[in-house]
């Protein structure tokens, strides 16, 4: 699947690269969850904000690596501010 995707060069992902990072994460693989999340946030894809309510991604939240994306993109991490994770 990454092959396809960053086969298309710059046209843009042909698939929402923060949906790459959930399919990821309901695997349980969090590095290409991760790898797919700066993906995300590189072609501004306005998922990013979901952030905070997704259960699939949510489950890394106590994985150093959320906490550093969530303060990366301007959203409270885990343990800064009440939220929904």
């Amino acid at each position: 699947m990454g092959e396809y995707v960053a086969s298309r060069g710059s046209k843009g992902p042909s698939w929402d690269p923060y949906d790459v990072a959930q399919i990821y994460a309901m695997r349980n693989d969090s590095d290409k969850t991760f790898e797919w999340l700066d993906h995300a946030w590189s072609y501004r894809d306005p998922a990013v904000h979901y952030l905070p309510y997704d259960p699939f991604i949510g489950r890394f939240k106590d994985d150093p690596r959320f906490i550093a994306y969530c303060r990366k993109i301007g959203l409270p991490a885990p343990g800064d501010a009440e939220g929904p994770i």
